[in-house]
């Protein structure tokens, strides 16, 4: 959606957050379809099947970047592409033994540090620590991956993701802390300009209708 008035500073903002999380959905996305199409050179799965996936990835990830050309400056965009990657991180980790492709929500995490949103970030970390956990029980009981190895890896993958969406959260506070105080030092600095320019502006309107008045009064002959 076109618009041709000039953003606000809360828009302008939301517009970069918005295409940071775009860009990274998009990337992660094209990324993990090449991966998936990568294994047909291996022969380790059927054709069809791994076509199917990377369609199934690419519906929501063309649907994030087509939400977001619609109108950048959407608050709701947000939404959109976390439920859009939710969907594509589900059917990539659910598809295959490999659990490492349950790290690459964390570029997400990361990208959401933009909006300045410690619930958002709370509840997006808490989100993925589930998903993982899920998807670590899934790949022990659905997909058979029962060597000490891939549980070691299991474990170690979502240890790691729990540390890092510990992390994020913990610095999401210290960005929304950080942009608080930059706005409230921002605002006070306009105050005091205001005030500053207060007495100009009043003696201003003084002379103004000084003149004013004497231009009223009638001209003696």
């Amino acid at each position: 959606m076109n618009d041709s008035r000039e953003l606000t500073l809360q828009e302008r903002s939301t517009k970069r957050a918005n295409y940071c999380l775009m860009l990274t959905v998009l990337i992660i996305s094209i990324y993990m379809m090449f991966l998936f199409i990568g294994t047909i050179l291996q022969g380790n799965h059927a054709l069809f099947r791994l076509f199917v996936i990377a369609g199934m990835i690419a519906l929501p990830a063309a649907v994030s970047t087509l939400f977001y050309f619609f109108n950048p400056v959407s608050i709701r965009y947000r939404n959109v592409a976390i439920t859009c990657f939710l969907i594509i991180y589900e059917v990539s980790c659910l598809s295959s033994k490999l659990f490492v492709y349950n790290l690459f929500m964390i570029p997400v995490l990361v990208a959401l540090l933009m909006y300045f949103d410690l619930k958002l970030e709370i509840c997006s970390g808490v989100l993925n620590m589930i998903c993982c956990i899920l998807n670590g029980l899934y790949s022990i009981h659905v997909l058979r991956t029962n060597s000490l190895a891939e549980r070691n890896l299991i474990f170690v993958i979502c240890s790691i993701i729990i540390v890092i969406n510990t992390i994020t959260c913990l610095a999401s506070r210290v960005a929304v802390l950080h942009n608080t105080e930059e706005l409230a030092e921002l605002e006070a600095h306009k105050k005091k300009q205001e005030d500053m320019m207060k007495p100009f502006l009043e003696d201003s309107e003084i002379i103004h209708l000084g003149n004013r008045k004497n231009g009223e009064e009638p001209t003696e002959r």
